[in-house]
């Protein structure tokens, strides 16, 4: 709700915030020597730990509760690029804009990582009496829970697999796509209680999600090849083999 307020997550350094994410500041200097002294305007935010003295600098997945902007999600479980990572102590929660952390899910999140994390309150939408709850994708599977964390349930209807990216195809829509690895992409268009193949990807190892503004699903996977999917089914200039994918 104010767009000076930013998060940031790191693999090993912990949840960072801004209050001024939109400040500048004027810079002189030279491109090259020799050359005459240019200012020019930068971006200029400051930023400050949140999670310092937490169990777990390792962050895989941040989220901001749409209906409630104090509120936050986070998952622990992110390696470096070293492949180096901290204690994967689950599931988090803050309801404080991040400044005390609890840890919530009764520990079925321990020692998975948590790829992605998504808030649902479905009530307003579909006017179905569908509850409010998270979608929790990990290294373990998809899983759903309470707001609080209660009742941790795996998802059926999928796969044996880590998932490797959730993305919902609109801020308010019911249909939520799951990426898994080996497998594919897979669809839900009720909130992620059940689930289809969309686009079958055996060879991939790691797959990940984008949405367009208009809702259309990019899929890009890594693996034996390096495929690049959409819907509208252009080619790409870098010659990466381009499969249809259904919106």
């Amino acid at each position: 709700n104010n767009s000076n307020i930013a998060y940031l997550a790191s693999p090993n350094g912990g949840i960072w915030k801004t209050t001024n994410f939109l400040a500048t500041a004027q810079v002189t200097g030279k491109q090259n020597p020799g050359d005459p002294e240019v200012t020019v305007t930068v971006p200029a935010p400051t930023w400050a730990p949140l999670t310092d003295l937490n169990q777990s600098l390792s962050i895989s997945a941040l989220v901001i509760d749409p209906a409630n902007s104090s509120i936050l999600y986070a998952g622990t479980g992110n390696n470096s690029s070293s492949a180096v990572a901290g204690a994967q102590i689950g599931l988090l929660k803050s309801t404080d804009a991040g400044v005390t952390w609890s840890s919530i899910g009764n520990g079925t999140f321990n020692d998975l990582s948590i790829i992605q994390i998504l808030v649902f309150h479905p009530t307003a939408v579909a006017g179905d009496g569908s509850s409010d709850k998270l979608l929790v994708a990990t290294s373990g599977g998809l899983y759903t829970t309470g707001l609080d964390g209660a009742s941790p349930t795996k998802v059926n209807g999928l796969p044996d697999g880590g998932l490797t990216d959730l993305v919902r195809q609109t801020p308010t829509s019911a249909t939520v796509f799951a990426a898994i690895a080996n497998m594919g992409v897979y669809s839900s268009t009720d909130f992620g209680s059940n689930w289809t193949s969309s686009l079958p990807l055996p060879q991939a190892t790691r797959i990940r999600l984008a949405v367009g503004t208009d809702g259309t699903l990019y899929a890009a996977a890594l693996g034996t090849y390096t495929t690049v999917a959409a819907s509208n089914g252009v080619s790409n200039k870098a010659g990466q083999k381009v499969l249809s994918l259904t919106r």
